[in-house]
């Protein structure tokens, strides 16, 4: 029980969960914990059991155990629907673009000088290394070529 609270509280200290979300999870928890503890059946590996000896044909029903860890449909939909609606509003949170780091784009704009003749100089050495560089790239990639179409 408790590594599982410490998953728990990991997960609330993340805000992966929400503190109502958590506090449903340790009262389910408690409540399987509790419902095992009382059960019969807690040295029985096997989560059915079987009931009505007379019958013939013998179903299995499930424990008291099994019956209250398991959510009904309609809080697994709800669970699920949560999910959906944190990711949603964290993928939309990527893209939001608050006034303040406007601002801040507004200073470096002003901040940033003009365009001046070094800028110009410092882009045509550049392009001229990125030219020498493919060209180097190119001589050894034919120089490979060649050695491939030579018969050994």
């Amino acid at each position: 029980m408790c590594k599982k609270i410490q998953v728990l509280s990991g997960l609330l200290d993340k805000k992966v969960l929400s503190p109502q979300t958590i506090a449903e999870l340790e009262d389910c928890l408690k409540d399987r914990d509790t419902a095992t503890a009382l059960s019969p059946d807690t040295h029985n590996s096997n989560p059915t059991s079987t009931t009505n000896t007379n019958n013939k044909d013998l179903t299995p029903t499930t424990t008291k155990a099994s019956a209250l860890s398991r959510p009904d449909k309609r809080q697994i939909e709800q669970r699920i629907e949560e999910d959906r609606e944190r990711h949603k509003r964290l993928r939309e949170s990527i893209w939001a673009v608050n006034s303040e780091e406007n601002r801040e784009f507004e200073r470096l704009w002003e901040d940033t000088s003009d365009i001046g003749e070094d800028d110009f100089v410092g882009a045509e050495d550049d392009a001229y290394e990125r030219r020498r560089a493919v060209r180097e790239v190119e001589f050894v990639y034919s120089q490979k070529v060649h050695l491939v179409d030579k018969p050994l």
